[in-house]
């Protein structure tokens, strides 16, 4: 994702992750462009699947629930 649309994901509730998409473990690395893209578009903790807990997303899956009504 461009660094310039992250705002925008965030404005609509889009929960973001930072990964490699790595399909090799040479590819690994590749995480800091993400980090980097991350960095400038001011993505922070709070909308970076990556940076939660098992538990602090099953509690971010629960307010989206209730806030869908389902």
């Amino acid at each position: 994702m461009d660094w310039k649309y992250i705002d925008y994901a965030i404005e609509k509730g889009v929960l973001l992750s930072i990964d490699p998409d790595a399909h090799a473990l040479s590819g690994f690395d590749d995480v800091k462009y993400g980090v980097l893209a991350a960095q400038k578009g001011g993505l922070t903790k709070e909308d970076n699947l990556s940076s939660f807990s098992l538990k602090e997303f099953e509690e971010w899956l629960e307010k989206v629930k209730k806030k869908k009504g389902k």
